[in-house]
């Protein structure tokens, strides 16, 4: 439900890229004092997918330029045009895992970046994961790696700050709330 608590009075674009909008809002806050608002559009809603097997689940251990360090993740990326977050799911899967599945189920979703767009990421859980040749995926992706952890081993990464990539640690932090990998009914 839309609050239309904020009036926005204008907007100006301020850079344009394929992967990036960036405009600046001109708004009316609730006690009428008027600001300007930084946000972001042409963002992609995601999926950020928990890879099963057995009493384990995959973690990637991919590269950040950013950091410049390694960071432990979970399997995510943009939903497509035309894609529903399972097709989407099993693309990255396959592209960052070599993984695949026919078993999917939706646990939860989460706002990437509340504050600068409405980007959503879609949680789903992978069971009875089965490896598959690596498709071919971004290629700021190559050396991604992955890695299987029992339950205590990733909460115990979790709680040592191993893991620090914030989609990861939401999506595992409701995974591990459902002990069974379901969201509750």
């Amino acid at each position: 439900m839309k609050a239309n608590y904020w009036k926005r009075t204008g907007t100006k674009t301020l850079f344009i890229q394929p992967r990036l909008i960036v405009v600046e809002d001109d708004v009316v806050l609730p006690d009428g004092q008027e600001t300007k608002y930084l946000r972001y559009e042409g963002l992609l809603d995601y999926v950020t997918l928990i890879p099963e097997r057995g009493n384990k689940i995959a973690l990637t251990r991919e590269y950040s330029y950013p950091h410049d360090e390694f960071l432990w993740q979970l399997p995510e990326g943009s939903i497509e045009a035309g894609e529903t977050p399972e097709q989407a799911a099993n693309r990255e899967l396959a592209e960052e895992a070599a993984l695949s599945t026919t078993d999917w189920h939706m646990l939860g979703m989460n706002y990437g970046h509340h504050r600068r767009t409405t980007e959503k990421d879609s949680i789903l859980v992978a069971k009875d994961v089965i490896d598959v040749a690596k498709a071919v995926g971004d290629k700021e992706e190559q050396g991604t790696e992955v890695h299987w952890f029992t339950h205590e081993q990733v909460r115990k990464m979790m709680q040592t700050g191993a893991i620090v990539q914030k989609n990861a640690l939401a999506a595992l932090a409701l995974y591990l709330a459902h002990s069974d990998g379901h969201a509750p009914s």
